[in-house]
């Protein structure tokens, strides 16, 4: 009777055992199953957002933004146009104008080969808006005046904190005062006030909707659109190139 019940008890042990052996593997095949699918999925996320940020260079639009009465730096006759579309609410568009411009300026619109156009945006709200309106006004009143008006507002713009309220009228008139001094100030506080200029102010933006700009800094070289408007190399890449198409 022991040794029957000893026999027995070692069975259901072995019995046991494989059991254990079978659920762990089991397991162990799951978890692998589960690591592969999770892998899986990662790289297809990876995959997508690769796509996602791929540069799409050289992207041209069929009819270039219109830029009569659109303050112009450079030669006017240039045969090579550059268009921003900018916000002097917009901190990308205060690094634009500080890092970028100054060597666009240098090697291509001071030289007469390229000139610049730029379109004003309001995707800031009523700082935008009314920042606009004066840089029109000034531009209406002095064109000569108008990049020296324009660069003091960019570099006015705070390096922190943008968002904050900073464009008053008292600042306007200030930076007209300093860097536009041929512009009246009485007719430039009118037209802040009354709005004057908000017809220039709204036909910028019915280009901005026709040509579906979404984002601040937009810069356009003869019709293309620059993938990456803080990358230099690519802005000369492009100024280079249509350079070589008209020659």
């Amino acid at each position: 009777m022991s040794k029957k019940s000893n026999r027995k008890g070692a069975q259901n042990k072995s019995t046991s055992t494989n059991i254990r052996a079978k659920e762990k593997t089991s397991s162990t095949n799951k978890r692998l199953v589960l690591y592969t699918l999770i892998g899986l999925l990662a790289a297809v996320v990876l995959f997508i957002a690769l796509k996602a940020v791929e540069p799409n260079k050289d992207i041209a639009v069929d009819n270039p933004p219109p830029i009569e009465n659109q303050p112009i730096a450079g030669n006017p006759n240039a045969g090579i146009t550059i268009i921003e579309f900018g916000d002097f609410k917009c901190p990308g568009c205060k690094v634009w104008n500080e890092q970028i411009f100054p060597q666009l300026q240098k090697e291509y619109l001071d030289t007469g080969t390229a000139k610049l156009a730029y379109i004003n945006v309001l995707f800031h709200g009523e700082e935008s808006e009314r920042s606009a309106m004066a840089a029109e006004s000034v531009l209406a009143q002095d064109p000569g005046s108008y990049w020296a008006f324009h660069k003091a507002l960019f570099n006015r713009q705070p390096k922190e904190n943008a968002e904050a309220p900073w464009i008053t009228n008292e600042l306007l008139l200030d930076l007209a005062k300093q860097y536009a001094p041929r512009v009246n100030q009485d007719k430039l506080a009118q037209d802040i006030k009354n709005k004057t200029t908000k017809p220039q102010v709204d036909a910028d933006t019915n280009i901005v909707k026709t040509y579906d700009i979404h984002q601040t800094p937009t810069i356009l070289i003869n019709g293309t659109v620059v993938n990456n408007p803080f990358d230099y190399e690519e802005i000369v890449s492009l100024i280079e190139k249509a350079k070589a198409s008209r020659s």
